[in-house]
């Protein structure tokens, strides 16, 4: 025995199509807003970090303050004109700027957990960086310390 439905194929296609369309949101509800520091940038008084420099501080680091929130380990890669650090716990990443000033290597953006919208500014240094501006690749006891708390944008 043949099955026919009493439905043409079109009519379903149809009506499966308008209520897909119905269900949709808006797209501006899911927009997120980037924190940024504007005016009270530190990298604005600081010169562009160079590639070299940029590659001689990629790694994987040990997080001692901040585990909690982002997890005890921290990949730090460059990509294209920023930096990136890419986290397991919740998910997270930062996208940030980077900058010398004098024998420091600052680096600003924000932080972002991909599994939801929790997002917030953040702020590092590098001190005592002579030797990774110019360059050297060959260090291995890097510290990156946070300048500031987190700010919290979420």
């Amino acid at each position: 025995m043949i099955y026919k439905s009493k439905y043409h194929p079109w009519v379903i296609m149809v009506s499966a199509l308008i209520l897909f369309l119905l269900s949709c949101n808006k797209q501006e509800d899911w927009f997120l807003n980037v924190p940024e520091f504007k005016d009270n940038s530190i990298l604005l008084n600081t010169k562009t970090l160079t590639d070299t420099a940029s590659y001689a501080i990629e790694g994987i680091y040990k997080v001692t303050k901040g585990a909690d929130a982002f997890g005890d380990t921290l990949v730090l890669k460059k990509n294209r004109d920023r930096i990136s650090l890419f986290g397991y716990k919740n998910s997270c990443y930062f996208i940030l700027g980077s900058g010398s000033k004098d024998s420091q290597i600052v680096l600003e953006g924000y932080w972002r957990y991909a599994l939801n919208d929790r997002i917030g500014l953040a702020r590092f240094a590098i001190n005592n960086a002579d030797q990774l501006i110019g360059g050297d690749s060959t260090l291995t006891n890097i510290t990156i310390r946070r300048i500031q708390q987190w700010i919290d944008s979420a």
